[in-house]
């Protein structure tokens, strides 16, 4: 086993989100599935990627899926 670093113990303290959705992932997707072929990780990945983005409301940007915040966030910037 690896001996950690200091270095990197710090770069992981400084991506708690990142850690966050790196643990989601794994139990909402990876743990979730048996895959056969690459071919069916890729199309669960995609699939997990959709809803992610797409579908799954967050708390922090008011309770909307990203995809539709970016989206208002598009139509109140200023056209030059």
């Amino acid at each position: 086993m690896a001996k950690a670093t200091s270095k990197h113990l710090r770069s992981v303290q400084r991506q708690p989100e990142r850690e966050s959705f790196n643990g989601k992932f794994r139990d909402e997707c990876l743990n979730e599935h048996s895959f056969r072929t690459l071919q069916q990780a890729r199309e669960a990945i995609a699939l997990r990627r959709r809803n992610y983005n797409e579908v799954r409301p967050r708390s922090s940007i008011g309770r909307i899926p990203p995809a539709r915040f970016a989206e208002q966030e598009l139509l109140l910037q200023p056209i030059d």
